[in-house]
C-alpha cells in the first residue's frame, strides 16, 4: 500500500473510533468534556495505529448478568453496566452498549430469559477483548460470553 494510501485508511480508522466513542456518549448522555476528548482521542490513536491495512475487528460481546445456575444476578443491572463500561474503556478505550434480553430454552425445554449487555468494540486487540470477558464472565458469574467479530472498513463521513 502506497504511503498515501495508507495514511488515508489510518484516518478512516481513527475516525470510525471517534464515531463509537462519540455515539457511546451519544447513548450515555454525556457531554463534550475534556475528559471526553481525551478519552475520544486515546481510542482514535489505538484504532490507527492497530489499522495497517484500512480495516478494523468489530467484536460484540453478549454479557448475560444472571448468574449461570440460573440464579438472580450477582448485582444490579446498572452495576453490571457500569462494571462493563469501566472495562472497555480500561482495555480498548472506547464503546457503543445497549440494553438487551436474551432467551433460550433450558435442557427441560423451559425458557429462561436475562437482562443482557451487548457490548460493541472497534478495536484489533483480540486480547484485550477475551480479557474483558474474562473479567466479566467472573463477576457476572457467566460460564462464558458470546463473542462476534467482523472485519471491515468503514469510515466516518461528515458529509459535504
Amino acid at each position: 500500500m502506497n504511503t498515501d494510501r495508507a495514511r488515508f485508511a489510518s484516518r478512516k480508522v481513527a475516525c470510525a473510533a471517534v464515531a463509537v466513542v462519540a455515539s457511546s456518549c451519544l447513548l450515555a448522555g454525556c457531554g463534550a468534556t475534556p475528559a471526553n476528548n481525551a478519552s475520544a482521542d486515546a481510542a482514535a490513536a489505538n484504532a490507527a495505529s492497530q489499522a495497517t491495512d484500512g480495516f478494523v475487528t468489530e467484536y460484540t460481546l453478549y454479557i448475560g448478568t444472571n448468574s449461570q445456575d440460573g440464579s438472580d444476578p450477582v448485582m444490579s443491572y446498572a452495576d453490571a453496566k457500569q462494571l462493563v463500561i469501566d472495562l472497555a474503556l480500561k482495555y480498548v478505550g472506547g464503546y457503543t452498549i445497549y440494553d438487551a434480553q436474551g432467551g433460550w430454552t433450558d435442557e427441560e425445554g423451559t425458557p429462561e430469559s436475562e437482562s443482557t449487555i451487548v457490548l460493541v468494540l472497534v478495536t484489533d486487540d483480540d486480547a484485550a477483548v477475551h480479557t474483558i470477558a474474562d473479567e466479566a464472565a467472573r463477576a457476572f458469574d457467566q460460564a462464558a460470553i458470546f463473542i462476534q467479530s467482523d472485519r471491515m472498513a468503514s469510515e466516518y463521513y461528515a458529509g459535504k
